[in-house]
């Protein structure tokens, strides 16, 4: 009775093994960022309102970005157009800092800000149709929150709030290895690809 037992649950770990064969994916990617290019913005906006007159000094005007993100995400094929999973991000930028007007009246920034933005987010991937067997078309929501690792003279951690992504279109080459390529606003960037792994 014993052996019995023992080889039905032999069978039953296998079958489960196959059944979520290659149901584990896993992205490493990249892209033109979203929030470090928006804040960068709206910083260079403060220095031309602080130009015109219309605002003083700013205590923080736009230093520089390398507008890229990178992302890391893991996910579970939990249906056949249904992917759920979790994603982190990160995105660089600094900015002008601690601002002085000497005795000449000209103004000028003494340090700089490193800013470190981290995103964690939950996410959903919907895919629409397969072609050929291996070319798929998807998109893509997350939700999540950021926090900005900043550095003046010492380290200091600020939640930024919520985070997001909105990928409404999206096209992948699947297989054991694959790529893919999307287009969206959010923590992934404006536009983003990458390789994924199967398991």
């Amino acid at each position: 009775m014993k052996k019995i037992i023992a080889i039905l649950s032999l069978c039953a770990i296998m079958a489960f093994a196959e059944e979520n064969k290659s149901k584990w994916i896993v992205d490493v990617g990249g892209g033109f960022a979203t929030y470090s290019l928006l804040i960068d913005y709206a910083l260079t906006m403060r220095q031309f309102d602080y130009d015109d007159g219309k605002i003083s000094l700013p205590d923080e005007v736009s230093g520089s970005t390398n507008y890229t993100v990178a992302n890391l995400g893991v996910r579970y094929q939990l249906a056949k157009m249904l992917e759920v999973g979790a994603t982190t991000g990160y995105e660089y930028y600094s900015s002008k800092v601690s601002p002085v007007v000497d005795k000449n009246g000209i103004e000028k920034y003494t340090k700089t800000k490193d800013n470190h933005l981290v995103h964690l987010a939950a996410e959903v991937k919907i895919d629409w149709v397969t072609v050929f067997d291996h070319v798929q078309f998807y998109s893509r929501l997350g939700l999540g929150a950021a926090m900005n690792i900043n550095k003046v003279d010492d380290y200091n951690i600020d939640i930024e709030g919520l985070s997001g992504q909105i990928s409404p279109l999206g096209v992948e080459y699947i297989d054991k290895l694959g790529v893919y390529f999307e287009a969206g606003i959010g923590y992934r960037g404006f536009y983003s690809g990458g390789i994924s792994y199967r398991f």
